[in-house]
């Protein structure tokens, strides 16, 4: 295929490199399933990062109490 200066090719195109219906299926599912594993991850990372948190926040309460204390 050679082009003709305006970025269109002369020429037949070739259809072969399409998908299928079903290559479009297994795509499709195997992107849900990878946005389903990425919000859980998310989710996860939240649910973690406010639970460290809480624990050095707590931690340093109780240092603040421990040094007030002595």
């Amino acid at each position: 295929m050679e082009s003709n200066n305006n970025g269109y090719f002369k020429g037949k195109v070739d259809r072969s490199l399409e998908f299928n219906d079903k290559e479009h299926e297994k795509i499709y599912k195997l992107v849900e399933k990878l946005r389903n594993d990425i919000v859980m991850l998310q989710i996860k990372a939240s649910l973690w990062g406010s639970i460290g948190g809480g624990l050095v926040l707590f931690g340093f309460v109780l240092i603040k109490l421990w040094l007030d204390k002595t």
